[in-house]
């Protein structure tokens, strides 16, 4: 035997529109009420549906961002870089307060930064004046 499959929609045995059929049996109100349950229906749906592409896009976004501030920070090799030179700065200005009273020469000597200025290095005291004027 044979099934016949009928599209089924929002229509009866007589092919008239539930919209139409209930204007006519209840009144106007009635197909108003229907008629906005449609529309709000229709969206909320779109609301949800527009949320969860809103929610995924901002959590792959926040994804992408710890990785990346993962991976910056993973970087020895840039951390390493960074950090020589922010030292290097912080001599050079340290060597061009300390030193105001001595000849270009001996600034000259002095401001270059080796392993024997470590010692030196180490006992720079970074005062509130002195980092303000870093700045």
């Amino acid at each position: 035997k044979k099934f016949n499959r009928k599209k089924t929609t929002k229509k009866t045995k007589k092919k008239k529109p539930i919209f139409v059929l209930v204007t006519t049996h209840y009144g106007w109100a009635f197909g108003a009420v229907y008629c906005l349950t449609m529309v709000l229906m229709s969206f909320g749906l779109f609301n949800v549906i527009t949320a969860l592409f809103v929610e995924n896009t901002v959590a792959a976004a926040k994804f992408n961002h710890l990785h990346q501030k993962r991976v910056r920070l993973l970087d020895t090799q840039k951390f390493a870089e960074k950090t020589t030179n922010l030292v290097e700065f912080v001599w050079r200005i340290y060597q061009k307060n300390h030193s105001q009273t001595s000849s270009a020469a001996t600034l000259q000597r002095r401001s270059s930064l080796g392993s024997d200025k470590l010692e030196e290095l180490s006992e720079i005291q970074i005062t509130p004046e002195f980092f303000s004027h870093l700045r």
